[in-house]
């Protein structure tokens, strides 16, 4: 209720919050989809996926998303720790949420790094200061985005991979990859696995098969960079996941933030400890 009363939707009623199981009833009428992040960060860019992959860098700042939680902060009323775990706490519903739906059908599959920076260090694969994520898009017959999966991983290889195309694949979905051994093992789960080696580089990043891929990519570190000073690795799958949660619900925005509201009483509750703990 205290959520639903900073955020201004009409009608929200709690008819029982005491027996196990809570029922609500959210009557709303012309909800705007306002932002759950930053003011300067709009739902709406996430309707439409720009045609140009932007790379860059997520600089190593120690005082993570600290401008971020400042701005919650005076518009909320709460202070910087509370608008912290509410948001963290937000993050963690959308991630529960959609970690055991699998993609089917054809995926286009990459890997792909959070950086951490690092002045004069090495660049690309196995680079220090990186968290790795794999980047999973499945697409219609006529290649259109439907929805993505972003997930951290230990490393690229084959025993990981296996492990997370069991969990995040569907048995006999063709994926499209750019050739990277360890991709070799989604066929262990049951998967088609369609190879386009491009050399990596812009090679990669043009070739037409991966272009979702790529254009997610691109989008999601240029959202973060945006909006974030850095990303910690304990806290990278939860930035994923909203990422993720917003993009497989950007053709129905007017319900996103009531549904969110429906998960997150449904939510097992996280005090700031477990918070702080991480993911990996």
């Amino acid at each position: 209720m205290a959520l639903a009363r900073r955020l201004h939707l009409p009608l929200l009623r709690i008819r029982s919050i005491l027996p196990v199981s809570i029922s609500a009833v959210a009557a709303v009428q012309s909800v705007p989809t306002p932002d759950l992040a930053d003011r300067r960060y709009h739902l709406r860019e996430h309707q439409v996926a720009a045609d140009n992959v932007v790379s860059g860098h997520l600089p190593d700042h120690a005082r993570q998303e600290r401008h971020l939680c400042d701005g919650i902060a005076p518009s909320l009323g709460i202070s910087y720790n509370a608008a912290w775990r509410l948001k963290h706490k937000l993050m963690q519903v959308m991630l529960e949420r959609d970690q055991n739906k699998p993609l089917s059908g054809f995926i286009e599959i990459d890997d792909a790094y959070l950086d951490g920076e690092r002045s004069g260090g090495k660049v690309g694969r196995g680079a220090e200061g990186k968290t790795p994520f794999l980047a999973a898009v499945q697409t219609t017959d006529q290649s259109q985005p439907v929805k993505i999966k972003l997930t951290v991983i230990k490393g690229f290889r084959s025993d990981e991979l296996l492990e997370w195309s069991r969990r995040h694949l569907t048995p006999d979905s063709t994926v499209i990859s750019d050739g990277l051994a360890c991709f070799n093992a989604v066929t262990e789960a049951g998967c088609e696995h369609d190879r386009i080696v491009c050399g990596g580089g812009r090679a990669s990043v043009e070739e037409p098969e991966l272009h979702w891929v790529n254009t997610i990519l691109g989008n999601l570190k240029s959202a973060l960079r945006g909006t974030y000073h850095a990303v910690r690795p304990k806290y990278a799958q939860r930035y994923l996941s909203e990422f993720e949660y917003r993009f497989n619900r950007r053709f129905n925005l007017v319900n996103l933030l009531p549904r969110l509201i429906y998960v997150a009483l449904r939510t097992p509750p996280m005090p700031e400890k477990l918070l702080k703990i991480g993911l990996v």
